[in-house]
C-alpha cells in the first residue's frame, strides 16, 4: 500500500510537470492535425464511413488541408449508428479486443447510440483516472471509498475500493453508515440531482455531513453555480473554502466516452468570479450571454472540438477504440475557447 501510494504521488508529480511545460497552441494544432489522420484512416478501415464518405465527397484524398476538413467532411449524427450495422462502424469491421458495449438512453427521438470499449483503452483509463482523481482528490494521501451511483451500468475503472449501487439513494446512505469510521473520506460520482437527494435524504435520517469528508463528480445535467453553492450548504462548507468536500462537474456521452470534459478547481473559481461580476462574465462570452455557462477543460490529445452553427463537434482521437467518430454532433450546444482566447480576456 505504501508503496503503490508513492508512486500514485510520483504519476500525479510527473502530469502536473509536464502539463506546465506544453505549448498550448501547438498542442491545438497536433489535435486538429491528428482529426485529419483519423478521418483518412477512417475512411480506409471502417466500413459504413469509407462507404457514407464516397457518397457525399470525392475523393476522401483531396482533403489535404484543416480548412478542407471543416469545409468538405460531413457532420454525422445520431442516425449514423441506427443507420448501420454495429460492426461495420468499427476499425477493419470486426469486434476485435471488444471489452464492453454501451448503450444510450435513447432520449430525444435520435435514437440510439453504442459506445464500444477495448481491454487496452479500460487500461488506459483506469491508469487516468488514478491520477486525475489523485489530482482532485488527494487519493494517494487520504483512504478513500468511491461511491459509482451512475445508471446503466456504467463503470468507472479505478483501483479505488468502490461500490456500485446505480440510482438508489438508500444503498448510498447505507454504505456511508457502515463505513464512515473506516475510512478518510468518499467520493459520490452521480446524476447533478441524484445527489442533491442523496443530500437531503441523508440530513433528514440524521446524518451530519459536516462531519464526513465527501467529495462529489456530478455529470449528466447542467447546472447554475447558485446551485453548487446549495449542495455545499448541504455539505455544511463554503463554496470559497470547501476544504474536503470539493465538488466537480464532467461531461461525457456514451458514444463518444466518459470524462472527456473536466472542471478543475481554477475553473470553478472562474465560474464563481462570473457569478460575482456580470462584467466578467460579458468580458468573456459577450453581451448576449443570458446564463452562466459550465466552463469545462478538455485533454486535446483525446478529442479534437469544433463549434459548427452554435452546436459541439467532436472527433475521436483515440487509436485504439473501435469507433473512430469524425466530425460527430451529439447535439450539445457550446463554444470552444483556446489559449489564445484566454490570453486576449
Amino acid at each position: 500500500m505504501v508503496t503503490k501510494n508513492i508512486l500514485a504521488r510520483l504519476r500525479k508529480g510527473l502530469l502536473v510537470r509536464h502539463l506546465t511545460h506544453l505549448d498550448p497552441d501547438r498542442q491545438e494544432e497536433k489535435s486538429a492535425e491528428k482529426a485529419m489522420r483519423v478521418f483518412h484512416e477512417a475512411c480506409r478501415t471502417v466500413p459504413a464511413y469509407g462507404d457514407m464518405v464516397s457518397r457525399t465527397l470525392t475523393p476522401p484524398r483531396a482533403v489535404k488541408t484543416l480548412r478542407d476538413f471543416r469545409e468538405r467532411v460531413p457532420v454525422i449524427q445520431k442516425d449514423f449508428f441506427s443507420g448501420n450495422r454495429l460492426k461495420s462502424l468499427c476499425r477493419t469491421g470486426t469486434f476485435a479486443d471488444l471489452r464492453s458495449v454501451m448503450v444510450s438512453s435513447g432520449a430525444g427521438g435520435n435514437g440510439y447510440s453504442f459506445g464500444l470499449t477495448t481491454q487496452e483503452e479500460c487500461r488506459r483509463f483506469f491508469r487516468k483516472a488514478g491520477v486525475l482523481l489523485d489530482l482532485w482528490f488527494d487519493t494517494s494521501r487520504k483512504k478513500t471509498f468511491l461511491i459509482n451511483a451512475l445508471a446503466m451500468g456504467t463503470r468507472i475503472y479505478t483501483d479505488l475500493p468502490c461500490a456500485e449501487t446505480s440510482v438508489r439513494p438508500d444503498s448510498v446512505l447505507e454504505l456511508i453508515r457502515k463505513l464512515k469510521d473506516d475510512f478518510d473520506q468518499f467520493i459520490l460520482v452521480g446524476n447533478t440531482f441524484f445527489t442533491k437527494e442523496v443530500l437531503e435524504q441523508g440530513i433528514e435520517e440524521g446524518i451530519d455531513w459536516k462531519n464526513i469528508s465527501m467529495g462529489l463528480i456530478l455529470g449528466e445535467d447542467w447546472f447554475p453555480e447558485q446551485y453548487r453553492s446549495y449542495l455545499y450548504g448541504l455539505l455544511g462548507r463554503l463554496p470559497e473554502e470547501p476544504k474536503d468536500a470539493l465538488i466537480l462537474s464532467n461531461m461525457g456521452t456514451c458514444e463518444l466516452g466518459l470524462s472527456l470534459f473536466m472542471e478543475s478547481v481554477e475553473t470553478v473559481r472562474l465560474r464563481q468570479a462570473f457569478l460575482r461580476d456580470p462584467d466578467v462574465l460579458r468580458s468573456v462570452y459577450g453581451d448576449d450571454v443570458g446564463i452562466c455557462p459550465v466552463l469545462f477543460q478538455y485533454d486535446p490529445k483525446r478529442i479534437y472540438v469544433e463549434e459548427v452553427a452554435g452546436e459541439l463537434v467532436f472527433t475521436k482521437l483515440d487509436d485504439i477504440n473501435p469507433v473512430p467518430l469524425v466530425r460527430y454532433r451529439p447535439g450539445d450546444r457550446g463554444r470552444g475557447h483556446g489559449y489564445a482566447d484566454r490570453k486576449s480576456t
